[in-house]
């Protein structure tokens, strides 16, 4: 992704930028140090000495994927919404999407973790203890109704922070009695912090909490999503389904005593495991050049189609032309295809059938011209 320390500190500044926008607080030196390990450096101070000594620059990487796999999870959603093409909210226009989907769920797990697990705030636990909990929540819920509000997150600590003071947050509840009492408490427990004008709500030590809070996180996207449609159908009719699945496979050819199958970084799979499949897949493979090869994350054979195929690209590995290359791999190893769709993210560039020789014996063959057609019905 980067063969010079310029090349580098573009990175790092792009990395802060995508963060940054979709409400996530990752400090540029932070940005710099994950980029430098995705590099393969130890930290910034190495790459800076080593990088312009570099010898391999001319083969691509998994920078992307390596990044991925370095940052702390809540910065992954951001940069895979990058790479997938779609845009990254700015966090001063609540309510976007991205915004939305990258520090609300952090907010969410964290107001229940709190509201549940907190001795502080549960029941029985005294005078105010209502008013403890209300603050807490309030700043988590935005329940003081800003039009302004947005939640930033500290993705390391899981640290969810509020712009402005408790008072100015939460202008209903800061009028009742004990306001000001119940704020100092749940300072003291260590679950608020108050400075410079921000308010941040701290995530619990044990790492159990926190792991629970990533997992409500992980899930929130999940439980947005649309209900799939069922309907009820006859057992005969899911037989006779079964009973054409079984013929279909049983046609496509002998099987391969595996369903998938790693082949120099790229995984091969066939909807039927068909074994003539598997060895097409790997010659496609290895006439592939080492630059489209390194960017390739995936091969998938449609058996029924027939010769039709899906090439799923490593995220942030796509370039100018690396569809055409693919293509022509699959036309000099196999002739031709049914159908190629070469994907990356959410973007994807289809290529029609196409079998080179046929075209060129039919192209071939003087045929007559026909003037008119008629047909004779009885």
């Amino acid at each position: 992704m980067y063969s010079s320390l310029a090349g580098a500190k573009k990175c790092a500044k792009q990395l802060h930028h995508i963060l940054d926008a979709a409400g996530v607080d990752f400090p540029l030196a932070k940005c710099q140090a994950a980029v430098a390990k995705a590099g393969g450096y130890k930290d910034w101070h190495e790459l800076t000495g080593r990088v312009s000594a570099r010898t391999d620059t001319h083969l691509p990487y998994d920078y992307w994927g390596d990044l991925l796999e370095i940052l702390p999870e809540p910065c992954r959603a951001p940069v895979a919404w990058h790479l997938d093409g779609e845009a990254i909210s700015q966090p001063k226009e609540p309510g976007t999407e991205n915004w939305i989907r990258a520090v609300v769920p952090y907010g969410f797990g964290l107001e229940v973790i709190h509201r549940s697990r907190s001795p502080l705030l549960q029941p029985g636990t005294g005078k105010g203890q209502k008013l403890r909990q209300g603050i807490v929540s309030g700043i988590l819920l935005n329940m003081g109704g800003g039009d302004d509000f947005t939640l930033r997150l500290e993705p390391e600590s899981l640290t969810v922070c509020a712009p402005g003071e408790p008072r100015q947050l939460l202008p209903q509840l800061a009028s009742k009695p004990g306001f000001d009492t119940a704020l100092m408490a749940v300072i003291d427990a260590g679950i608020l912090k108050v400075e410079n004008g921000v308010t941040r709500v701290l995530a619990p030590e044990d790492p159990a909490l926190r792991t629970e809070i990533l997992e409500r996180a992980r899930d929130w996207n999940v439980q947005k999503m649309p209900r799939l449609n069922h309907f009820e159908a006859d057992p005969e009719f899911w037989a006779a389904v079964q009973h054409q699945y079984d013929i279909d496979r049983a046609e496509a050819g002998p099987k391969a005593p595996y369903d998938d199958l790693d082949h120099r970084g790229i995984l091969l799979s066939s909807r039927f495991s068909v074994l003539h499949e598997f060895e097409r897949m790997q010659r496609v493979v290895d006439a592939m050049p080492d630059w489209v090869r390194l960017s390739v994350a995936s091969i998938w054979c449609d058996s029924l189609a027939c010769a039709c195929y899906s090439v799923e690209l490593k995220l942030g590995m796509h370039r100018d032309g690396l569809p055409e290359e693919v293509c022509d791999c699959f036309l000099t190893v196999c002739g031709g295809f049914n159908g190629l769709v070469v994907r990356h993210g959410s973007k994807s560039i289809d290529f029609d059938c196409k079998w080179p020789a046929d075209d060129a014996y039919y192209a071939s063959i003087d045929f007559p011209e026909v003037d008119d057609l008629t047909l004779e019905v009885d």
